[in-house]
């Protein structure tokens, strides 16, 4: 394992033990809680495919972009300081790939879905007026481990569809998000960018078929890393 991954690693564990330890203290020792939604959209999950002859060229149709849309629930210690849990839902961009193998000709074509887990620490720092700034940790991982990805087997005017099941290894991710806030009618409205590392084509990257690995089908690293926009809308 390479050392910035074990570091990752480590890090992200230590943050998921250390959130949902503490988060009965928060619960028992709450002064409100609260209820939010949030949409926001990933970049740099890039697509890639194969042609027949084996070229690899970037999904330009899609331009690396995955949309999530998000619910938790959270415990507010104080006006500044909460922690919450929820769930995520992830639609990442369309990858293509095909492949031949003696007379049989493989195709793949598929966007990925994830339901992921979540968890937050989250700081507020109110500004002027109803205004303030926002600062938060958030950890996803998903509960079931196991997904499934389907292709195609094209031999001769036979075609075949098949399903492939793989072990996901809980697709640990975790970002780092900055939000300008306003408070309106008893409800906040957060517009903000962040930063981190989740792979979006965790499944791909590990399914291997017929002796062929669709990761040679997308980059190695590079779609782990990713930033986002998003836009929330919290009720207390």
């Amino acid at each position: 394992m390479e050392r910035h991954s074990f570091y990752k690693i480590t890090l992200m564990a230590t943050l998921l033990v250390a959130l949902f330890t503490g988060l009965p203290k928060f619960a028992f020792a709450q002064e409100q809680t609260s209820t939010e939604g949030e949409f926001g959209i990933y970049f740099n999950t890039y697509g890639y495919y194969t042609t027949p002859d084996g070229e690899t060229h970037k999904d330009r149709t899609c331009e690396g972009r995955a949309w999530y849309l998000q619910f938790i629930h959270t415990w507010w210690l104080n006006k500044y300081i909460s922690c919450s849990a929820g769930g995520m839902f992830i639609k990442g961009s369309k990858i293509s790939s095909s492949w031949t193998n003696g007379d049989k000709y493989y195709s793949f074509d598929d966007s990925p879905f994830h339901i992921n887990a979540v968890g937050e620490l989250r700081i507020a720092v109110p500004l002027v007026w109803k205004f303030g700034l926002t600062l938060n940790a958030r950890l996803m991982f998903s509960p079931i481990p196991i997904d499934v990805i389907s292709y195609s087997i094209h031999q001769g005017d036979k075609v075949f569809n098949k399903s492939h099941y793989l072990f996901t290894r809980f697709n640990l991710g975790g970002v780092v998000n900055a939000g300008l806030y306003i408070n309106v009618l008893g409800c906040r409205i957060t517009l903000g960018y962040g930063r981190g590392s989740y792979d979006v084509y965790n499944s791909v990257r590990r399914a291997k078929i017929d002796g062929h690995r669709l990761s040679e089908n997308i980059r190695s690293s590079n779609n782990r890393y990713i930033h986002n926009v998003f836009l929330s809308l919290t009720v207390f």
